[in-house]
């Protein structure tokens, strides 16, 4: 793109440990959501909260029923709370210290393993465990070494492992994870172009899906409240509601039932897992938290997807593919997630195929497999080994997903039912749950403009700019006070190269709500791109003071120091970055002239040979400015 500044941008909650979902969709919505906008009065619209308002006899959905933790399960519910800890739900998170080993150590599983210049590492130290990152000369001498100490493990280990790393409060993931099925460390999927160190933050949306519940600070990227978990592995009340009433009355109606519900309403149980898209937006007026279980999905997510497969086929997250099935579409509804899966128990490996075999042949007993006995049993007479066979998608490097679109044939590519031809072609995504949404949903334009705007980002497309910027404009019309569409409005602005105004967005989105902490670092990251280094100053000291640890924001209160002349001061903060990334060449080299414009002449020449051992390809350039030192 012309005229954009050259600034990297952060964004939290858009990418996840599990892969980047990439999915298919149907008509576009752009006219609607036009008119929507225009028609909306300038007052802050009511937006009633569907737990309180929704029609259902389950009486556990209500906002104030309370959440009893699974120990109140298990007393009456003793063996189906034991199987269920040995579903992979039940080993979703895990403190490193109570987590079944899955793991080996040895040079044979890649530990270490080399990525990007580094050596990652694993060392066992007593109960403690500690991932490194390393740089060493080709003798073997180091050159740098930074090390984070493991707290959690996120995954089950049924196909692989992530580890996290606790800093007062805030949580961050390492470079190094497990994958069960090539029995080897490696990066974490979301790590192949670039090592994000011990740097990447864990936010409250990615722990929504992974854990029981985490007690998040409002505003902030990754910082919660102690204790941090309340339960670590997925609950029972996850799928089945707050139990604070069923434990005092006992009655089915004070505790949802998941196969009991709808279709439309039993599907969300799951979706709200595993349903992705390539946008997930947190409805107007809607919490993290307060989706539950009995009630429809998209009255508090709206998750949309794309309309066409352009660039090859990508891994789905489940409930899309599923949707995608001749299997799904042409059974009414009655097709579901649980009509497969057992939430409570994952059968044995000696059962897998009799048992989904057997859930296949409760729809197709009468019409069975038109191949021979004997041709199948070359493959076990598995249904699923040709209906659902393992992909490796390139989103998730060292794990197989089984397709779940369900093909007649392998390699076949089912389609959304009602993809009618949009005539706004030039729309790229539509909301899953199109059907479901009322034609007064005001709010699904607010919720286009939102996505929009994170795709105009994510791709530096400025004709996905100015398609969300109308959208963005109607909502804030609307609400005054609706940080999050400030926020993707001011990012839209960005990449259509209008900065003021961008700038000028983002201070009326932190006059709203002056401490969010991701509308501070886009702030600061557009200031200081534009050379605004009085301005960028302001953003970067909240930014810090929120958040201390990650080193990216340390580079960039170094970069606005340097603008400022303020010479040691970025040395601190260069220092500060370093520590926390040994491989932050930007930062080694920010730090090398601050060095000399400091008149530190003695550290400028330690810090070129620490350089010059990550073989940078300045690296003549950089001997030359140090008067020709050569590395030993």
């Amino acid at each position: 793109m012309d005229n954009l500044p050259p600034a990297r941008f952060r964004f939290a909650g858009l990418r996840r440990w599990a892969a980047l979902l990439l999915v298919l969709g149907g008509a576009g919505i752009l006219a609607a959501a036009w008119h929507w906008h225009r028609s909306r009065s300038p007052a802050v619209v009511e937006n009633p909260d569907p737990r309180s308002t929704f029609a259902t006899p389950y009486r556990n959905v209500r906002p104030e029923v309370r959440y009893v933790g699974d120990a109140e399960c298990v007393r009456c519910h003793r063996p189906i709370a034991e199987s269920y800890a040995r579903h992979p739900m039940g080993r979703s998170l895990a403190p490193l210290a109570e987590a079944a080993p899955v793991e080996r150590y040895d040079r044979a599983a890649g530990n270490p393993f080399e990525a990007f210049g580094l050596l990652h590492g694993i060392e066992q130290r007593g109960p403690r465990t500690f991932h490194y990152e390393a740089r060493l000369r080709g003798e073997g001498q180091p050159v740098a070494r930074a090390e984070a100490e493991i707290q959690f493990v996120l995954g089950s280990g049924t196909r692989g492992r992530a580890y996290l790393i606790e800093n007062e409060n805030r949580l961050f993931q390492s470079s190094a994870s497990w994958y069960v099925t090539a029995q080897k460390w490696a990066l974490p999927p979301g790590y192949e172009d670039s090592d994000r160190h011990f740097d990447r933050p864990i936010t409250p949306e990615c722990l929504a899906c992974h854990a029981n519940r985490a007690d998040a600070v409002p505003h902030a990227v990754n910082t919660f409240r102690k204790p941090i978990f309340d339960g670590y592995a997925i609950g029972c009340e996850r799928c089945h509601g707050p139990g604070e009433l069923h434990v005092r009355t006992a009655d089915k109606l004070d505790i949802v039932d998941p196969k009991k519900l709808a279709p439309a309403l039993r599907d969300s149980v799951c979706e709200q897992c595993h349903l992705s898209g390539v946008g997930r937006i947190l409805r107007h007026g809607r919490g993290l938290d307060d989706f539950r279980p009995g009630l429809p999905l998209h009255l508090f997510w709206a998750v949309f997807v794309k309309k066409d497969r352009a660039g090859g086929r990508k891994l789905l997250s489940h409930a899309e593919a599923m949707r995608e099935s001749k299997c799904y579409q042409r059974s009414a509804g009655k097709l579901g997630c649980i009509s497969c899966h057992d939430p409570h128990r994952l059968p044995a490996p000696s059962e897998r195929v009799a048992y989904y075999r057997s859930r296949c042949l409760a729809c197709h007993g009468e019409n069975g497999c038109s191949h021979a006995l004997a041709e199948r049993q070359t493959k076990q007479d598995s249904c699923t080994a040709c209906h659902m066979q393992s992909v490796n998608p390139t989103d998730v490097a060292h794990v197989t997903i089984a397709d779940h679109s369900i093909p007649r044939t392998p390699d076949a590519a089912g389609d959304l039912p009602d993809l009618a031809s949009s005539a706004r072609d030039h729309v790229p995504v539509v909301p899953f749950h199109r059907a479901l949404f009322r034609p007064d949903d005001q709010d699904v334009s607010r919720e286009l403009g939102i996505v929009l705007s994170d795709l105009c980002r994510l791709e530096l497309n400025r004709e996905y700019a100015r398609l969300a910027l109308p959208l963005l404009d109607g909502a804030i019309e609307a609400d005054p006070s609706d940080v999050r569409a400030f926020e993707a409005r001011a990012c839209a602005l960005w990449i259509d190269a209008r900065y003021p105004e961008a700038l000028a967005t983002f201070d009326r989105a932190l006059a709203v709500s002056p401490e969010e902490e991701t509308t501070l670092l886009n702030a600061g990251t557009l200031a200081s791109s534009l050379g605004q280094f009085d301005r960028a100053l302001t953003y970067w000291q909240q930014v810090v003071a929120l958040n201390p640890w990650p080193a990216g924001y340390h580079y960039e209160m170094a970069r606005v120091r340097a603008g400022r002349g303020e010479w040691d001061e970025a040395v601190r903060e260069c220092d500060a970055a370093v520590r926390r990334n040994v491989a932050h060449l930007d930062a080694r080299r920010l730090l090398i002239d601050c060095l000399l414009r400091a008149g530190d002449r003695a550290r400028a020449e330690k810090e070129v040979d620490v350089l010059l051992g990550f073989d940078p390809p300045d690296a003549e350039a950089l001997r030359g400015r140090i008067g020709g030192r050569q590395r030993q």
